[in-house]
């Protein structure tokens, strides 16, 4: 999985791709690491770069609970992913969409 992250990263830094749409899972690595992992595993590629990501609540569970989709942009990119933010946001708007289980 991480040569696999890396390897479309460097196509990113490369400016071989405009955007990446990243929506896998972590494989299990323990219980002590799994909940962080669950939390961090997605974002910490993008973070140690500095790219910018958004992560945005286009798809639900069967349960009604959201599920997040990440983008990631090129580097200094950051007026791409708030356009296509915006677009997705009119096509699909998620302002009203509570889970069953909320504050």
């Amino acid at each position: 999985m991480e040569l696999a992250i890396a390897a479309l990263n460097a196509r990113l830094l490369a400016g071989a791709d405009d955007i990446l749409q990243y929506a896998r899972r972590p494989q299990a690595v323990g219980r002590a690491l799994a909940k962080v992992i669950r939390h961090v595993f997605f974002t910490s590629p993008f973070n140690i770069t500095g790219q910018p990501a958004i992560s945005l609540p286009l798809h639900r569970t069967p349960e009604g609970l959201p599920v997040g989709v990440q983008l990631v942009a090129a580097m200094g990119r950051e007026d791409l992913l708030i356009r296509i933010a915006s677009q997705l946001e009119q096509e699909q708007p998620w302002i009203d969409r509570l889970p069953p289980v909320h504050a």
